[in-house]
């Protein structure tokens, strides 16, 4: 199991960690991505689900997402509907689909 962080995730982790499991989840994540492996990885997984890390950054990236959608309907909404139009409006929803 790889897993990749986001400095979101990782500051909110870090935020509630203690001072012990500080130190340990800077080191690991010091470390080459490819020696992110085992008990190091269960280990840092059930942190962040014990501090609710994972559920905090899926509420930031649900709010981005929002933004970006309003943003892209701000933009768009003026030109008529394509198969284009929907592909692009379908990649936001896609890419949260995907990664929860």
């Amino acid at each position: 199991m790889e897993l990749i962080e986001g400095p979101t995730l990782r500051e909110h982790l870090l935020t509630h960690a203690t001072p012990i499991e500080h130190a340990r989840i800077t080191a690991f994540f010091a470390s080459p991505r490819a020696d992110r492996r085992g008990e190091a990885v269960r280990w840092m997984v059930e942190r962040m689900s014990q501090y609710g890390s994972i559920d905090y950054a899926q509420e930031i990236a649900h709010g981005l997402a929002g933004a970006a959608l309003h943003e892209f309907s701000n933009l768009f909404d003026r030109l008529p509907d394509s198969r284009d139009k929907d592909f692009v409006a379908e990649l936001v929803p896609w890419v949260l689909a995907r990664t929860s």
